[in-house]
């Protein structure tokens, strides 16, 4: 819907609400470049700005766009308003590529601290970690592993094997 009409409000809540990363990226690569679905996000902001979902789904189309300095201030602002609005998902989700887009940056120490917050988060949320789609124990064993940690990568990456086949409401 979108593709034939990029003011559709109706389908860009969908996409930015409801529609899983797998979805959202082929929506994006159907239209072959990323901005689009920023100024998209960017938009739908203006109608309701502390919408976590959208906060947190921006911040992860910049990331893909390498635009990282964006990104890192865009993730930055999910989080915050995730934290106060105690939307437990959305945290995951935003912390998750905040600490991948510092480790773009280059700043392992700090993407550390914000993907072991993750992993920290992951284990006390319960019931809500249904609702992310991702796993913070991939990020934590990348980072590891580009740090020269094989053994704390392995660990990490065996966790999120567990994840992966056990699903989201374990590990």
């Amino acid at each position: 819907a979108l593709e034939d009409d990029p003011d559709d409000r109706e389908a860009a809540w969908g996409l930015f609400l409801h529609g899983s990363r797998a979805e959202t990226l082929r929506a994006v690569r159907a239209a072959e470049e990323w901005q689009p679905f920023i100024a998209l996000g960017q938009q739908i902001l203006t109608w309701d700005p502390h919408n976590t979902t959208v906060l947190a789904n921006l911040g992860i189309a910049l990331f893909s766009a390498n635009q990282h300095h964006a990104a890192e201030e865009q993730l930055r602002g999910a989080v915050d308003a995730a934290e106060a609005q105690g939307a437990t998902a959305q945290l995951l989700e935003a912390r998750e590529y905040l600490g991948r887009t510092l480790m773009a940056l280059g700043r392992y120490d700090e993407a550390e601290q914000v993907l072991a917050k993750n992993s920290a988060l992951w284990d006390d949320a319960g019931e809500e970690r249904r609702y992310y789609r991702g796993c913070p124990f991939q990020a934590l064993g990348e980072l590891y592993d580009k740090t020269g940690r094989p053994e704390q990568a392995t660990e990490a990456f065996l966790r999120a094997a567990h994840f992966d086949m056990a699903g989201p409401s374990s590990a």
